[in-house]
């Protein structure tokens, strides 16, 4: 019997891009909505910091590896990549697919989804 193979659901806004510095100013990333998120209930966990503290950049080739790295660490097979398709001519959030595509030393299979 094959083993099962683990996919983590990779978001890909943590980066600035022309869209969110058009819309919300520039250097706006998700990390601002996690920063800035309140407990709303007793036992909420709010606001939740990434291991170590460190807030990557999905526009760095060498966050996106460390990424990989941590991700097989821990059993990860590959990634589902959140992806923004709204037509031909229009897409948004691409850099971390293009990082991907231009890194072979960035070892990890990943998707669109």
């Amino acid at each position: 019997m094959e083993k099962v193979k683990i996919i983590a659901y990779y978001l890909p806004q943590f980066h600035p891009f022309k869209q969110n510095n058009e819309w919300w100013g520039k250097g706006f990333t998700d990390w601002i909505s996690v920063k800035t998120s309140e407990v709303l209930f007793e036992g909420h966990r709010q606001p939740r910091i990434p291991l170590d503290g460190y807030y990557y950049d999905l526009s760095r080739a060498e966050d996106i590896k460390n990424q990989t790295e941590l991700a097989k660490k821990y059993g990860i097979y590959g990634f589902g990549i959140y992806h923004y398709w709204f037509s031909s001519d229009k897409q948004t959030l691409t850099k971390p697919a293009e990082l991907l595509l231009e890194h072979s030393e960035i070892d990890i299979p990943f998707f669109f989804a």
